[in-house]
């Protein structure tokens, strides 16, 4: 049976913010693109790995739907590698071409890598803050920021060869625990 495909928008200032989550090998990839009028330029690809990665560079995502969540449309997803479990929850955030990321991995175990990693499509800016902080893509005037979360996670951003991670220090795992990230992409 194929997968469905699904595609999540937000508007405003004349822009377009997409995420599209396409089916690749065994879990969804997503990409980020901005639309201006007719112009459309990608911005990013999220870094999957293999079936046998215990920690892949993005959350395997193997489910996705899409729903109405207090008037704004959101992408839900939910997949699973090694003994950990991921979810992530995309919303469009009203009159603004912005995205917010929440994603959550459920684990008993300390986690070898856990993040969100991105190749970039255009020429990336400068890092503001690695805590918390802003990265620009210069070319399309958008920026992604970490969203602070309850708890003692730590999410740092950097840049890799090929684009852009958000890398989380969980701390100790003695038992099982829900580790959770937030980053919000806009433009304009």
């Amino acid at each position: 049976m194929a997968r469905q495909e699904s595609i999540l928008q937000a508007s405003g200032g004349g822009l377009v913010l997409q995420v599209r989550f396409v089916w690749h090998v065994d879990r969804y990839a997503h990409t980020v693109t901005v639309h201006s009028g007719e112009h459309v330029t990608p911005l990013l690809a999220s870094r999957e790995g293999a079936g046998h990665d215990p920690w892949p560079p993005s959350p395997p995502l193997q489910s996705a739907s899409q729903e109405q969540a207090g008037g704004s449309q959101a992408a839900l997803l939910v997949g699973m590698a090694g003994q950990a479990h991921w979810s992530l929850a995309v919303t469009a955030e009203p009159d603004s071409a912005a995205l917010c990321f929440d994603v959550a991995c459920r684990t008993r175990e300390r986690p070898v890598m856990l993040g969100s990693q991105y190749r970039t499509m255009i020429a990336p800016g400068e890092i503001a803050n690695r805590h918390l902080g802003r990265f620009h893509l210069n070319a399309a005037q958008v920026q992604l920021q970490l969203v602070e979360v309850d708890g003692d996670d730590v999410a740092r951003l950097a840049t890799t060869e090929s684009g852009l991670a958000i890398t989380i220090d969980p701390g100790p795992v003695d038992s099982a625990r829900t580790i959770r990230w937030k980053y919000r992409i806009s433009a304009g």
